[in-house]
């Protein structure tokens, strides 16, 4: 491991270090949270990934068999080791790595979309006559008067002060009304101009994914995005994928809380970053909208996710939910609320409903096909008249996970690999030297490799004095670990066997997906008007490596469309739009699930899709 910056730094007790494996030193970690943020572990503490690495600086422990294989030798000099192996016999102090950088990227994918703004949360301005002897009606009742008959709960109650006191210069007020409740009443001095000095009134828009969770702080007067930002779910600790953090409630279901909370915290770190950016006050959020995948929807709101790791899979709630922030745990306005967008069933979410939202693939005129490829992939099928779901297990390889080299989108992680002047190219998130490989660059560089004819459609890797003539020269190869080198540096940027076998795997499924709803539908390729490619995977791939790879149906590439992170889009137009979250609603009722484990031919469609071809 090479020396870092100063500030780049972060020495911990081991006794503090975080993570949700239940072996190694990250087992302490539970008893005590530390500021320094999550371990990464995709294998959730299996001890397959070889991603939770901790640098000892004092006490390293001797390594193990298994390290010794998942650990570069220079890496065990230099007191590098796996927090799921480490199991120090004395006091010790590690290094933890500095949290990976997300927000590029994932805001990157939103794309912006206008609608006529009508949010939950109204501002009314208003002047309340004066009470007399004649009739001295009641100030609320006055002010219920002006308002319409909407709640006024008693803290708002309180703030009713005498005649004299809460009026503005010209006698107006300023209600701001949440639902069917009053939330505050506060004066108005000034009305417009460049000098307004009325209070923000703001809400947040929220997608919270497996791997990552981003929000969009807005003006709800105006309707414009005032901020963003992002970061990677702390779940990650239990495991990359959704079934490592249900089994690990199922282990202990002590690990539910433990898993909302870390949820809750990145939430709130999010909302208060916006904020910060915007120079807004967290309690002049009035509203958060969520879309979320069944699972995070149900850790979000400390629903039982038990029933989520069984046959038959069935959620607790797929309606869609309006309640108090209070009630969630979210530090927002003190009568601010939390509205959820509806699931369609356990592993088809309230992100693909938003999806549908967003895109409008659900009112054309022809058939459209939605993917939005993570480490749980939603595969959407529909026209005006029909519209099929499904979910594909595609596993954590698209995000980087179970990848050797692999990383989530970020600054430094290769994103494309191209084939030019006869030798490998790599091009990176950012321009940055290169750190790792992303899906987008995992699926690329296959369609290059395969197309020299390094890799077999099979999905074997070959030796290179198998390779064809005037090939190797361009194609740099590492002994250790075995396989092509797609970027050089102090950490080579390496593809492995297992790495392709991975990539067969998450591509197998997302295409046998695809399959079986165009032949629920009785309809093929020659039938979809557009194929859309969300989120940051779809943000990055390139159309030509989706086709030759087989990814997705074939079809022309002029049909094919990224149309970024539409799960943020879509809650972004349930804060902005009421008529948004009844769309929802018709939209969820509207959706036939699909459940591919019990569809006659998903494994015969899934062993065909392994194939690395179109």
């Amino acid at each position: 491991m090479g020396a870092r910056p100063a500030h780049h730094r972060r020495d911990v007790h081991v006794r503090q270090l975080l993570g949700g494996m239940t072996h190694g030193v990250a087992a302490a970690g539970r008893r005590s949270r530390s500021p320094h943020g999550a371990l990464e572990a995709p294998c959730g503490g299996r001890k397959l990934c070889g991603k939770c690495r901790v640098a000892f600086v004092a006490g390293a422990p001797a390594p193990s068999a298994v390290e010794a294989e998942l650990l570069s030798a220079d890496d065990l000099a230099a007191g590098v080791r796996l927090a799921c192996r480490s199991r120090p016999s004395a006091d010790a102090t590690v290094r933890l790595l500095p949290p990976p950088r997300t927000d590029w990227w994932k805001i990157a994918g939103a794309a912006a979309t206008s609608v006529p703004l009508d949010p939950a949360v109204r501002v009314v301005r208003c002047r309340p006559a004066a009470a007399t002897l004649a009739r001295p009606t009641a100030r609320a009742s006055r002010l219920q008067a002006e308002i319409g008959e909407f709640q006024l709960p008693l803290p708002v109650l309180r703030d009713l002060r005498g005649e004299g006191d809460g009026r503005g210069e010209d006698g107006a007020l300023e209600v701001v009304v949440v639902g069917d409740e009053v939330a505050e009443v506060r004066p108005l001095p000034r009305l417009q101009g460049p000098d307004d000095t009325r209070p923000a009134v703001c809400g947040v828009a929220l997608d919270i994914g497996t791997t990552t969770i981003v929000g969009y702080l807005c003006d709800l007067r105006t309707g414009r995005q005032l901020a963003a930002a992002s970061a990677m779910n702390p779940q990650r600790s239990f495991g990359a994928d959704l079934i490592s953090r249900l089994h690990a409630v199922l282990d202990d279901p002590a690990n539910a809380e433990r898993l909302r909370q870390l949820l809750l915290r990145a939430v709130g770190r999010i909302v208060a970053q916006c904020c910060r950016d915007a120079g807004c006050a967290p309690d002049r959020v009035f509203e958060v909208t969520v879309a979320a995948n069944t699972c995070m929807h149900h850790f979000f709101l400390g629903l039982d996710v038990t029933p989520l790791a069984r046959s038959p899979f069935a959620p607790v709630i797929t309606e869609g939910l309006d309640v108090p922030a209070s009630d969630v745990g979210l530090s927002i306005h003190p009568r601010g609320r939390v509205y959820v967008l509806p699931n369609v069933a356990g592993f088809v979410g309230a992100d693909a409903v938003a999806g549908l939202l967003a895109s409008g693939l659900g009112h054309g005129e022809r058939w459209g096909l939605l993917l939005d490829i993570g480490t749980n992939a939603e595969v959407v099928l529909g026209h005006r008249e029909r519209i099929l779901a499904c979910s594909a297990a595609a596993g954590p390889a698209f995000e980087g996970g179970n990848i050797s080299c692999g990383t989530v989108a970020r600054d430094g992680a290769i994103s494309r690999v191209a084939w030019e002047g006869g030798r490998l190219r790599a091009e990176t998130v950012g321009g940055s030297p290169a750190t790792g490989l992303c899906g987008s660059g995992l699926l690329d560089a296959a369609a290059v490799l395969v197309g020299l004819g390094v890799v077999r459609p099979s999905g074997r890797l070959l030796a290179p004095e198998a390779w064809p003539e005037g090939v190797r020269a361009g194609v740099p190869w590492s002994e250790e670990p075995e396989g092509v080198v797609l970027a050089e540096g102090e950490t080579p940027v390496v593809l492995t066997q297992r790495d392709v076998r991975e990539l067969q795997l998450a591509k197998g499924a997302v295409r046998a997906a695809c399959d079986i709803l165009l032949r629920t539908a009785g309809i093929g390729p020659e039938d979809l008007g557009e194929v859309l490619l969300a989120g940051a995977f779809g943000n990055y791939m390139d159309p030509g490596s989706v086709l030759a790879m087989g990814l997705i149906p074939p079809v022309h590439p002029s049909r094919l469309r990224s149309v970024g992170n539409v799960a943020g889009t879509g809650a972004k137009l349930a804060l902005l739009a009421r008529g948004a979250r009844e769309d929802a609603a018709a939209l969820r009722d509207a959706v036939e699930y699909v459940e591919l484990s019990t569809t006659p031919g998903f494994q015969d469609a899934f062993a065909d899709a392994m194939r690395l071809s179109g």
